[in-house]
């Protein structure tokens, strides 16, 4: 297992990374989120031992890999496959030999072998063996640099953002095939990545950083719904709120445990019905999202309550209201310094 301890390190005047713990267990896919500039290459170039922590340590178990100031096991004999953002092949070389380059030299030709087959037919390029790089598609190539890193039969893959010039449907076809072969390998795997959705594919479990400092650990059910701040709310999610009076006053119903002058809230945990006569709020404007259609409900004069519903409503016609659920009231606490990121970058729908 992979403990990480009270880690610390300064990269210049400014940065650091500060007092981060957590734990990766074999079979265990683990995502660390954060914006840009949130300290997460570092990390990862921490963990390879690539780079010295100022305080704190790294640990396999009981081994030490390092701590402050020292680094105790050298990169290749760590057992960690590093990716990074790009597949960094080699293009006068066939994807085979590619692939070999990740085996230490003294590995017998015949295990080197049955190694890169075995690599090879993990991430279902077995018919590119020959192929030249030049030749690939970039999902093609991501999957060559993973065989690579699958040869070398690492205890620990560290994944820097390695998806993120893939387009949807290879990187959705790529995140659950390295997923399940974590579980079948026993591998413990972090990935790096700025993207919620990406995140939320490929782990279980997520440690969300901002300016080198976890701000919160746990499943994105969990963060998604019990955000610690407010900051962590929106990098999450989309957060509205409502003046609890005036709601009440226009018979929207309302969380049982809502409390305090306004509550906040997801905007697509708001059920609508349709409404008869003067009741219920008139809907001011629709805007279709696929699935889903945003709408923006008239309260009072110039103040509007926004959601997202699966029934769409057109214009003008009346809806019952109802919010189901409730953010923390920690939401509308201060989000502190400017982390050169912007709310709704990322979007989850969870229900």
């Amino acid at each position: 297992m992979l403990r990480v301890h009270e880690l610390g390190a300064r990269l210049g005047r400014g940065f650091s990374l500060e007092a981060l713990s957590f734990e990766a267990a074999p079979g265990e896919p683990l995502a660390i989120l954060g914006p840009n500039g949130s300290g997460k290459t570092t990390l990862l170039r921490l963990i390879a031992g690539l780079a010295t922590p100022s305080a704190g340590r790294i640990a396999w178990g009981e081994r030490v890999l390092s701590e402050a100031r020292r680094v105790l096991v050298p990169p290749a004999e760590r057992g960690v496959g590093l990716l990074f953002q790009e597949a960094v092949l080699f293009p006068q070389l066939d994807v085979r030999a590619n692939v070999a380059l990740g085996l230490p030299p003294e590995l017998p030709r015949d295990e080197a072998r049955v190694r890169v087959d075995a690599a090879l037919a993990s991430m279902r390029i077995r018919e590119l063996a020959s192929r030249a790089v030049p030749s690939l598609s970039g999902g093609e190539q991501q999957r060559v640099a993973l065989a690579r890193t699958l040869a070398q039969r690492p205890r620990l893959m560290l994944l820097d953002e390695p998806f993120h010039s893939l387009d949807g449907p290879v990187r959705r076809a790529i995140i659950a095939e390295l997923r399940s072969l974590c579980r079948e390998r026993a591998l413990a795997a972090l990935l790096v990545t700025h993207e919620l959705d990406e995140a939320a594919a490929f782990a279980d479990r997520i440690v969300l950083l901002r300016a080198g400092a976890k701000v919160q650990e746990g499943t994105l059910e969990r963060l998604y719904r019990e955000p610690v701040d407010g900051w962590a709310a929106r990098f999450l999610g989309e957060v509205e709120s409502v003046e609890l009076a005036l709601a009440r006053a226009r018979a929207v119903e309302l969380p049982a445990d809502a409390t305090g002058e306004r509550l906040h809230y997801r905007p697509e945990d708001v059920e609508l019905a349709p409404a008869s006569g003067e009741e219920g709020l008139p809907v001011a404007s629709v805007r279709e999202l696929g699935a889903l259609a945003e709408l923006a409900l008239t309260l009072a004069e110039g103040q509007l309550l926004r959601c997202r519903a699966r029934s769409a409503f057109a214009p003008g016609a009346r809806v019952r209201v109802r919010i189901v659920r409730a953010l923390p009231a920690r939401v509308a606490e201060p989000e502190g310094p400017s982390c050169g990121c912007s709310s709704g970058t990322n979007r989850a729908s969870i229900k």
